[in-house]
């Protein structure tokens, strides 16, 4: 694209900035879309065959698990 922002100042550096964040959320969106969708089978799973049995909880179902994943992507997210 451009130089890095450490070789530009001023209005050059933000739109270099916005430019790299649009980037990054137009490949991370979909990035975790398509990993809530390829791991919620198999949180399903391991809940339902884990969780009801040692906890006396209810099973889920796959959209339940896509809610699940993505909870935990916010609440344990290290950045």
């Amino acid at each position: 694209m451009t130089s890095p922002p450490g070789q530009q100042n001023g209005w050059t550096y933000w739109r270099w900035y916005i430019s790299a964040t649009a980037i990054a959320l137009l490949i991370s969106i979909p990035l975790i879309v398509l990993m809530a969708i390829l791991f919620s089978p198999l949180i399903a799973f391991l809940w339902n065959s884990l969780m009801p049995s040692l906890f006396g909880l209810k099973q889920i179902n796959w959209t339940q698990a896509i809610g699940l994943f993505v909870l935990a992507r916010l609440l344990l997210s290290t950045k």
